[in-house]
């Protein structure tokens, strides 16, 4: 008992020696830094992780865009904003998006979604030149058939802004013209 009596008197004096704070004190790290990936890796051609890596960040890049655009879309086309989800709603759709579509790829492809994320991560040297101009490929692809199934459905590819419709709420003045177009 008396053994215990004394940890609990000494308490956070126990190690009297100050622990160093801050990212300059972590000179020994807890873990090991993995290799700079290479530059060209021609074995990865042939492993089925390399191609299951890329059907997923087609389809994932494909989702992410059909169900945010087909919101945004859904906003503009509603006779107000009354009607729709809102911008509220947008910014659910797409931060949602980017939760499942990333928790559901991370552990096959890393989850980029994002050729720009590709390509950092390829000027970071987490992948291989071969890996990252291959997401790069079906992420475009994905984007593609995105397009190709939203003119099929009767959409417009880009769709411009009627500039004569307004918005049917009463509002400030001061929000009018932050409202104004809707």
């Amino acid at each position: 008992m008396e053994g215990k009596e004394e940890d609990v008197r000494v308490g956070a004096n126990k190690f009297p020696e100050r622990q160093p704070i801050g990212t300059s004190a972590q000179s020994d790290k807890d873990y090991k830094e993995p290799p700079p990936a290479p530059l060209f890796e021609p074995g990865e051609l042939s492993s089925w992780s390399f191609w299951r890596a890329g059907i997923a960040e087609f389809i994932a890049t494909f989702l992410f865009l059909y169900i945010t655009v087909l919101t945004v879309m859904g906003v503009k086309r509603a006779p107000n904003m009354c009607a729709s989800v809102g911008i509220q709603g947008i910014a659910w759709a797409f931060g949602g998006m980017i939760f499942a579509l990333v928790y559901c790829t991370a552990g096959i492809s890393g989850g980029h979604i994002n050729p720009a994320v590709t390509f950092g991560l390829f000027l970071a040297r987490k992948l291989s030149l071969t890996r990252a101009v291959f997401y790069m490929i079906m992420q475009c692809l994905g984007a593609i058939l995105h397009l190709w199934c939203r003119s099929r459905q009767g959409f417009p590819a880009y769709a411009v802004p009627d500039s004569r419709r307004r918005c049917q709420h009463r509002r400030s003045r001061l929000l009018q013209g932050i409202w104004s177009r809707c």
